[in-house]
């Protein structure tokens, strides 16, 4: 996995440089809350069961270039939702520690609907691969050693932003944010989250 985190994270900084050359740029950040929807598990002896998920948290951290009204960006972020409980089909439920994480590298693209008031809606989206990490699991008839796997990843945006001084905008936002499939070890799993972020952008 680590070998993996490098590559992305290389290909994520040669982004940026490329960005970086063309001028005006802004870095953007983004912080709060993950809803993880529910995740069908299937291993690999053909069992099936079902894991749902606290609510958790998510950081994004993203340096970009704005055409104005057109923006892209190169973007890092990270996603930690523990588990609430795990069952096999028709078993009970049994609640479980440990939780999933996501690392996360995106290239995104935004439209602002520009106007004559200092809110600015706006919607985008992005595309690129996720570092999904999940813990073990023994519960509920589901047995699962801990694994990671490197997988597709794709979001949708819409937010408004507030500038309150010529480089800073305050922006809250939400976010549909999933990947392919991944598979933990012999089971394969499903990573879709709903994220409500609050957000600040610094315009050089």
């Amino acid at each position: 996995m680590k070998k993996r985190c490098l590559l992305f994270t290389i290909c994520f900084f040669l982004t940026l440089c490329a960005s970086a050359l063309a001028g005006d740029i802004y870095l953007n950040g983004n912080l709060g809350a993950v809803f993880l929807n529910d995740s069908d598990l299937t291993q690999s002896d053909g069992t099936k069961g079902k894991a749902e998920y606290d609510t958790g948290f998510g950081i994004t951290g993203a340096l970009g270039y704005d055409f104005g009204p057109a923006r892209i960006e190169g973007e890092v972020g990270y996603r930690s939702n523990g588990y609430d409980n795990v069952a096999a089909s028709g078993q009970e439920k049994v609640n479980v520690g440990g939780d999933v994480t996501a690392w996360d590298f995106m290239l995104n693209g935004y439209y602002d609907f520009e106007n004559a008031t200092a809110f600015t809606p706006y919607v985008g989206g992005g595309i690129g691969a996720a570092v999904l990490d999940s813990s073990s699991i023994n519960a509920g008839g589901i047995i699962m050693p801990s694994g990671d796997d490197t997988v597709f990843a794709y979001q949708v945006i819409a937010g408004a932003a507030y500038t309150f001084a010529d480089v800073w905008a305050v922006q809250l936002e939400y976010r549909f944010f999933g990947t392919a499939d991944p598979t933990y070890n012999s089971t394969d799993s499903e990573y879709m989250s709903h994220n409500v972020f609050v957000g600040i952008r610094f315009n050089f």
